[in-house]
């Protein structure tokens, strides 16, 4: 089994409980980084004879293909977050994400799925938890 994580570390806003470096996105810098990123994967993953690698801590989905392998991230089942193509704006939606992977008949089947919840609830639970930094938290629901 082989680990690896990825860091993408063009962000519109700091996670509370993300301590890895980040960057406001400009082309030039991430054109560079997604090349590194692209030797370390080939460095990495020379000899893996899977068919799926599965990640995830970008918390959105995503699916692209990497040599011959498919890669996937099933997204986020905590905090889904979704960027607007017309504005840039991010927001946290009300579902969360998981992904179905299959094969039938010597066909690989993925399939992205989103379930929605009741945000209502989500504040509540939170409150009840007695999660740290639980308002604060609860603003990025609210205010969307």
């Amino acid at each position: 089994m082989l680990g690896i994580y990825v860091h993408v570390p063009f962000c519109s806003s700091r996670c509370s409980y993300c301590d890895f470096a980040t960057a406001p996105y400009d082309e030039r810098s991430a054109a560079r980084y997604l090349a590194a990123l692209e030797e370390e994967l080939e460095r990495m993953l020379s000899g893996c004879q899977a068919t799926v690698v599965a990640g995830g801590h970008t918390h959105t989905q995503m699916l692209r293909r990497f040599r011959e392998m498919t890669v996937i991230n099933p997204g986020s089942v905590g905090l889904t977050i979704e960027r607007s193509s017309l504005t840039g704006e991010v927001r946290n939606p009300p579902w969360a994400e998981y992904a179905v992977v299959g094969l039938e008949k010597g066909e690989l089947w993925i399939e992205f799925r989103r379930v929605p919840y009741d945000v209502g609830e989500l504040i509540q639970a939170a409150r009840e938890s007695g999660m740290l930094h639980t308002e604060w938290w609860i603003n990025h629901w609210i205010t969307q």
